[in-house]
């Protein structure tokens, strides 16, 4: 940690390494860094990288690879981030690419975002499940959809597994391995953890790989009882540096085995310290902030519910939603009014309610939930909702 001779507070801050189109001339490129809140145009950083920069374009040898990666892009609040395939018709990327806290935007309008394997050089632009409908945000699992960026940090909740109109990754899969952390540690020890991603600052939007993915418990001003106070869920958060660029959010930490490559992680952000001056309390100068480590999520956060999830039939329309709602009210386990809004406290409640029934906590209604709650049929449902307000229907598909 800083000690300066000087009174001196440290600001703890990570930034999301997404990135955000802008158009000239007919060109797509990325506009600086999107940080949360008022931080984002003083803390914006160009690229993370950790010494000497290792990113090289993806070889041809490793083309197989590159086609089940792809660009994820929200045309609404202009962000991009990388996606990877994990089913033909399922996506993994990072929380935040698709839930936006700073725009409001995101996957409130899943009608505006796609996927493509292809990136930004053609292909086709596969849809959100159900976002012409009301059902989008159903076919959207996450950790978490208000990502907190100020201690205790919930990195390892940025997460999602997107549910595609259509199968766009019919030319492979990527498997997923859940590590331990001294797992995690030793394999990148022997040079076997790799990243592949999408870089803003690297030319015409082509993948690049970096292979020298060191991943530590502990960096010089980041000790372990730091970690545990500063992040909410340490044990499966991997600290790494991975040279990373904006777009690379939500890119896969690979690693190189038989069988394999295996997703082992997700990369979501950059951890950055900042030194402040402080005299009388008052912040009189800021330093610039200091990169320590790119962030991401341990494979082991998400395995377990994206297996669950990938046979999952969603239950997300807003009747359906309303209905499983009033249910929880009446089990004490939702306090809000039954809207059918797929929300953040609507996903906790939900995951409460699976756990309680021995089941995989994905916090996203499906027909195997509804089916072990016996719940009645939409119609007896007849408290009005207002969503965004606007009156909708009490019955029946919206």
């Amino acid at each position: 940690i800083w000690r300066p001779s000087i009174c001196a507070a440290i600001a703890v801050l990570m930034a999301c390494l997404s990135g955000s189109l802008r158009t000239q001339a007919g060109a797509v490129g990325i506009a600086p860094l999107r940080l949360a809140g008022t931080l984002q145009a003083t803390l914006a950083i160009p690229v993370a990288k950790f010494g000497i920069d290792q990113r090289q374009e993806l070889p041809a040898a490793m083309q197989g690879l590159g086609e089940r990666i792809g660009l994820i892009v929200d045309e609404r609040s202009r962000t991009v981030c990388t996606a990877f395939c994990v089913a033909e018709d399922l996506v993994a990327t990072a929380a935040h690419c698709v839930f936006h806290r700073n725009t409001g935007s995101g996957a409130q309008k899943p009608a505006d975002i796609w996927f493509s394997t292809r990136g930004m050089n053609g292909g086709e632009r596969v849809r959100i499940a159900g976002a012409a409908s009301s059902s989008g945000l159903g076919n959207i699992m996450a950790g978490t959809t208000k990502l907190r960026l100020k201690p205790p940090i919930d990195a390892t909740d940025d997460w999602a597994i997107v549910r595609l109109a259509q199968p766009a990754c019919n030319r492979g899969t990527l498997p997923v391995k859940a590590l331990s952390a001294d797992r995690l540690l030793g394999e990148a020890q022997a040079g076997r953890i790799y990243q592949v991603a999408f870089h803003e600052d690297l030319a015409n939007w082509r993948l690049a790989i970096d292979r020298g993915c060191e991943i530590r418990s502990e960096y010089e001003s980041l000790d372990a009882p730091l970690i545990r106070k500063e992040f909410s869920a340490p044990d499966t958060l991997i600290l790494h540096r991975c040279d990373t660029g904006e777009g690379s959010s939500g890119s896969p930490l690979l690693l190189d085995a038989v069988g394999g490559p295996y997703v082992v992680g997700i990369n979501v952000g950059t951890y950055l310290q900042s030194k402040l001056l402080l005299r009388g309390g008052r912040v009189v100068k800021s330093f610039a902030p200091v990169k320590i480590a790119n962030t991401a999520v341990s494979a082991a956060e998400f395995a377990e519910r994206l297996e669950d999830y990938r046979t999952a039939k969603p239950m997300a329309e807003l009747a359906d939603v309303r209905r499983l709602q009033a249910h929880m009210v009446e089990q004490q386990l939702y306090v809000g009014t039954p809207d059918g809004v797929l929300g953040e406290q609507t996903r906790a409640a939900i995951r409460v309610l699976q756990l309680s029934l021995g089941m995989v906590d994905t916090g996203v209604p499906t027909l195997a939930l509804f089916e072990r709650l016996a719940l009645p049929p939409a119609e007896v449902v007849t408290a009005p909702a207002t969503v965004q307000g606007e009156q909708v229907p009490t019955s029946g598909t919206p």
